[in-house]
């Protein structure tokens, strides 16, 4: 199979049509693989973020579209996909970023039925493996149908500062540990499960899936781990990912 199908059957992405990505470890890169994917089966798709991404990144697929005036865009890419698929859609650009759309504006799309399927990058991580939510994110949309948090494994065993977790004092705080303390598996569980973490905004109809990015294929056992201890939580699946290629450090998204 290629990446594409393994990525198509980790996640069950024909199931879902409005799919959102939070955390750190490599988001932008699994949502254009993910509309890559859907799109080379067939499936018109559009890829779009509730936050901001590189221009870069969102010029990586096959159209980009901007427009503040959801209803308007909506029809633009109606007419696009009928010969461009994957795109991406922003609502504006700023210093070479793209900006997103709230959560209201999000679920007016996926209500447009232009697309099979939407999927967001629903917060910002810095270009961290991990991270701590401040009180407005992740921006997730009331409909959503699937929620895939994303995890960077290389984090395992580095010092909980800010350079490896974006918002480290209140990661810290959170996961019940000192900052500068290397992190452990345990650390990745608190936050994520904690009443103020990964899952805190997540919809209660949406699926939860959580997806460990590693740069040299060996995840330090983080997934089977964080399977263990999220047993009787929401997580449907753990999926182990491949290495990927991550954002680059050092250009703070979010």
């Amino acid at each position: 199979m290629t990446r594409g199908d393994d990525l198509i059957a980790a996640f069950d992405l024909e199931r879902y049509r409005f799919i959102h990505l939070i955390g750190g470890g490599g988001k932008t890169t699994l949502m254009l693989d993910m509309a890559r994917a859907l799109a080379g089966q067939g499936r018109r798709v559009i890829a779009t973020t509730s936050t901001r991404i590189r221009r870069s990144e969102g010029e990586a697929l096959e159209a980009l579209l901007l427009g503040t005036d959801v209803a308007a865009l909506a029809g633009q890419a109606r007419a696009v996909l009928a010969r461009r698929n994957p795109i991406v859609l922003a609502a504006r650009v700023e210093d070479e970023k793209l900006l997103g759309f709230s959560a209201s504006d999000l679920d007016l799309l996926a209500a447009a039925g232009i697309a099979d399927a939407l999927i967001v990058e629903a917060d910002g991580a810095a270009s961290r493996p991990l991270k701590a939510h401040a009180e407005w994110e992740p921006v997730i949309a009331p409909s959503a149908d699937l929620v895939v948090v994303v995890v960077g494994a290389w984090c395992l065993g580095q010092p909980l500062d800010d350079r490896t977790v974006h918002r480290a004092d209140l990661f810290a705080r959170r996961a019940g540990c000192a900052p500068g303390a290397l992190i452990e598996v345990r650390h990745v569980a608190a936050i994520l499960l904690h009443e103020e973490g990964y899952l805190a905004k997540v919809p209660c109809d949406a699926d939860v899936m959580l997806a460990v990015t590693s740069r040299g294929g060996d995840d330090g056992g983080l997934a089977q781990a964080i399977e263990a201890a999220a047993e009787s939580q929401r997580l449907k699946r753990v999926v182990r990912l491949e290495p990927v290629m991550t954002d680059l450090p050092g250009d703070p998204l979010g």
